[in-house]
């Protein structure tokens, strides 16, 4: 026996030997690597290290062949339940072990019909500030990488991370000849992060929870994204719509203007968007009526008593985040404002002094900012077809001053003169003009000035905006929302689908093509400072000019158009310029009231819950036997499913022994398996030598 075994041990050294040899004349040392050995490697890029502890990402391959290792969820706040709801986010505490980081994680709550997205589709926890960090290979073993922070939209009412294709994410910004760091927050929406019950207390709550989240967030990133490759010190934070708003912000705060370097700012509103200290102080009130946690109306004088309001906020911090959710619903259409952020005061302030004194602190700045050539197309109901079986457009007189006097009342000056509303009306009183006048006032000038501004505060600013008009089907709205036309495109937000995979349709060989062309001025600008490439000069943005750059896709070989000047001109000259001489400057908001919807507003302040239709006021109950999640959404967790008590899994039958086992067969069997083994190894590395990725090397 002793020598059997001898023979067989010399005759696998001897098999085995010739199998390397063999193997190592046909491929190269740099690719010979024993599979145990290349599982070590991976497991060591997958498993990060940041302060609270280790967590496990995912190795993710795209279909466009783009590798990347994705971190999902990452843990960078307590759960905001209890006493720390409504309350700025604490840091993550230590945790023991490894953190799975390789699924998707939940949404925080929100409910509302404002957006085209349904809250059904999104697993929704209270436990949900983290964010998700997209890198690469070559940035994990490197480092230096530059790092994209970015903040979705929703106007701090609605929106998660969940909404945005990962693979999207990973060939627009990890791909090898790109290499940037994608990383988003998640962050609290709707009455948890905009609660103001009154700005005039001292209240065991913080104004802007969700601002703070986002802040938080950025200085995560400053502290841990070396641990991913990133560079701390080449960070850009990026936003659209409200998120572009949130990043401008990002820009003033004392508590964050000097974490970043650059910012993106995509279709912007007004900076401001009444930026005012009792912002939310309505839907509040409201929300804590239909919840049964006050009695009075959102104008009693008791509202000024510390020890009723902070009875209400406890009394909020006992519902569940589902009821507290369904308080959001039940506003939808009461006129109340949610959303945006209030004037804060305080040593934990985000905006210590107000806007118009941070505005004019703005530090030196490198910014890419822009619009859709069509946005929102707000007043396009002044225009209709008076015979509809003629092809002729005309103007409808009530609804061009309904307009003219909102838009006056956006600019900052909501008692101009009778004189001054026909002044607009004459203006506009054309059909191309009139359905762009509310986007003129409220996207598109408010654009040209933030560049303006940049610039004037010693920065470097590019803007842009986005004409091409052939979307179709690459984007798809939602859920029974039509889809637009072309006579509509590009409206607000269908650039998000090439850019970061929002709204994802059928994409066509040019759109796939677009995406790539798209998103590359957006990586140069992070990478560089500069959305310029070799074949595309932009210039900085010159006030005196108003030059922009124009990208669009033209067939056949969808070269952008380049640089122009005068950005939006007629709408700069009128709204800059004659209306100022008109009204003089633009007077900021001082109370929620004079943002907007006075009469909406007017009828809540005389009002109560009990006054508003019984459906806006009714909560489903929760039944006992269900979480509050299950209840209305029958959300479930495939790990809770149990394959072995279905029937599905079998436990592996267990050796009784050695007696019968043939040892001649069994070695002529371990033969074959090495041989089998080795052609194997030998074929995948031959393999690994032709493989090329064309998409990451375009």
């Amino acid at each position: 026996m002793f020598i059997a075994g001898h023979y067989r041990l010399l005759v696998y050294t001897v098999i085995f030997g010739l199998l390397s040899a063999i193997s190592a004349h046909f491929v190269p040392p740099k690719l010979w690597k024993f599979p145990l050995l290349s599982r070590v490697n991976e497991d060591e890029l997958l498993v990060r290290g940041v302060s609270p502890g280790k967590l496990k990402g995912a190795s993710i391959t795209t279909p466009k062949n783009t590798s990347a290792y994705a971190f999902f969820a990452i843990p960078i706040a307590e759960p905001t339940t209890g006493k720390n709801r409504f309350r700025a986010p604490i840091p993550r505490k230590p945790w023991s072990g490894i953190l799975d980081a390789s699924k998707p994680g939940v949404s925080c709550y929100w409910n509302t019909s404002d957006t085209s997205n349904v809250p059904s589709d999104f697993e929704m926890d209270e436990d949900c500030i983290y964010v998700n960090v997209y890198t690469n290979k070559h940035c994990l073993q490197k480092g230096g990488c530059a790092v994209v922070y970015y903040i979705h939209g929703g106007a701090l009412k609605y929106g998660t991370t969940l909404q945005y294709d990962p693979m999207h994410l990973i060939d627009n910004f990890n791909n090898a000849s790109r290499n940037v760091i994608f990383v988003n927050i998640n962050f609290r929406q709707a009455l948890f992060a905009v609660l103001n019950l009154n700005y005039k207390l001292d209240l065991p709550i913080d104004l802007n929870a969700g601002f703070h989240d986002i802040v938080h967030g950025l200085r995560w990133v400053k502290k841990e994204i070396h641990n991913f490759g990133g560079d701390p010190d080449r960070i850009t934070v990026m936003g659209h719509s409200a998120g572009a708003i949130f990043a401008q912000m990002l820009t003033l705060s004392p508590q964050s203007k000097y974490l970043f370097n650059r910012a993106i700012v995509m279709s912007s509103v007004d900076t401001d968007c009444g930026f005012v200290p009792d912002r939310n102080q309505h839907a509040s009130r409201l929300a804590s009526t239909i919840l049964n946690c006050s009695v009075v109306g959102i104008k009693s004088r008791i509202w000024n008593n510390p020890t009723y309001v902070i009875g209400v906020i406890e009394c909020l911090r006992n519902k569940s985040a589902l009821e507290v959710s369904m308080a959001q619903k039940a506003l939808d259409g009461s006129g109340a404002l949610l959303g945006y952020l209030a004037q804060d005061f305080g040593d934990n302030a985000l905006f210590p002094g107000g806007f118009k004194k941070l505005y004019a602190e703005t530090p030196p700045m490198t910014v890419l900012s822009g619009t859709l050539s069509k946005e929102y197309l707000h007043s396009r109901d002044i225009v209709y077809h008076p015979n509809r079986t003629k092809q002729l457009w005309a103007i409808n007189e009530t609804r061009l001053e309904e307009y003219a006097e909102k838009s006056l009342n956006v600019y900052g000056a909501p008692d101009a003169k009778r004189s001054v509303v026909e002044r607009v009306m004459k203006e506009y009183h054309s059909v191309p003009r009139a359905i762009y006048l509310y986007d003129d006032v409220a996207n598109f000038v408010p654009m040209r000035n933030f560049a303006a501004h940049v610039t004037s505060q010693g920065g470097h600013s590019y803007l842009y905006e986005f004409t091409y008009t052939n979307i179709g089907n690459a984007y798809v709205r939602g859920l029974q929302q039509p889809q637009f036309t072309v006579a509509e495109s590009p409206h607000h937000g269908q650039d998000l689908a090439y850019l970061v995979g929002q709204h994802v349709g059928n994409f066509t060989s040019k759109d796939h093509k677009i995406q790539y062309l798209y998103s590359q001025v957006f990586v140069n600008f992070i990478n560089h400072g500069t959305p310029e490439n070799k074949n595309q000069s932009w210039h900085k943005f010159n006030p005196k000019k108003d030059n922009f750059f124009v990208i669009d896709f033209p067939d056949p070989d969808l070269a952008m158009p380049g640089e122009n000047d005068g950005y939006h001109r007629d709408a700069v000259r009128f709204w800059n310029d004659e209306i100022p001489r008109l009204t003089g400057p633009p007077k900021p908001p001082k109370t929620e009231s004079d943002i907007g919807l006075k009469l909406q507003l007017q009828r809540l302040s005389s009002s109560n819950a009990n006054d508003l239709p019984i459906f806006m006021i009714a909560i489903p109950p929760v039944p006992s036997n269900r979480t509050n999640e299950e209840s209305i959404f029958g959300w479930h967790n495939d790990d809770d499913y149990d394959d072995e008590a279905d029937g599905l899994y079998e436990p592996p039958k267990q050796d009784t022994g050695h007696d019968g086992i043939n040892w001649v067969i069994t070695t002529w069997i371990g033969i074959g398996i090495i041989v089998l083994l080795a052609i194997s190894h030998a074929v995948t590395c031959m393999k690994l030598r032709s493989k090329r990725n064309d998409y990451q090397y375009i």
